[in-house]
């Protein structure tokens, strides 16, 4: 996958290694991040509900948020947004969230995974989940952010800890990796 798309700290989109410039539009960028949150096909009707309260003709400005995205996703050879006449979504893209909880998908589930494996996700979680995008105007997405948000702290909280834990029981390398570990916790959970 040649398209990386990174939701916790602020949005971001690599592709190809180069840092992608996002388009200048809140509620494009929140399309984004919700496309690729979610991992799968998403109503128009829903995603127009979602980010377009008004009562002004919210399929077209989906229409054009759409036209904004693809240059910023799309390859020569590759599409990645796709869109039909009732669906929306992101195919072939790796997203950070998404691997985060493909490696634990509740919070619970971190004393089952091995350390190499936190260790491996821990990078991941760099920051609040959609770290400035806020959308006050659309009450429907401050909600499902907020629930997202809630749920990738929690998730990337049993991660780090789980890792202090085990490693302040070892060798002194150990220790002092779980001295920054610990402090990414603090950083997140305050």
């Amino acid at each position: 996958m040649a398209v990386e798309i990174q939701l916790f700290g602020e949005l971001s989109v690599v592709r190809d290694g180069t840092l992608v410039e996002l388009p200048a539009s809140r509620k494009t960028r929140a399309l984004l991040a919700y496309l690729a949150a979610t991992g799968r096909p998403v109503l128009r009707e829903k995603l127009c509900a979602l980010l377009w309260e008004s009562p002004e003709d919210p399929r077209a400005a989906l229409r054009w948020s759409l036209t904004k995205l693809r240059p910023v996703l799309d390859e020569p050879t590759s599409t990645h947004l796709v869109a039909d006449r009732d669906h929306v979504q992101l195919i072939d893209v790796a997203v950070d969230l998404a691997r985060l909880r493909a490696a634990i998908p509740t919070p619970g589930a971190a004393a089952k995974v091995s350390t190499d494996v936190l260790r491996a996700i821990a990078p991941l979680v760099r920051g609040e989940l959609l770290e400035g995008l806020d959308l006050p105007e659309c009450s429907r997405f401050v909600e499902w952010c907020r629930a997202e948000r809630d749920l990738a702290r929690r998730l990337g909280a049993a991660v780090l800890a789980t890792l202090v834990e085990r490693l302040a029981q070892s060798d002194e390398d150990g220790r002092y990796e779980a001295i920054e570990y610990e402090r990414a916790w603090r950083a997140l959970t305050q």
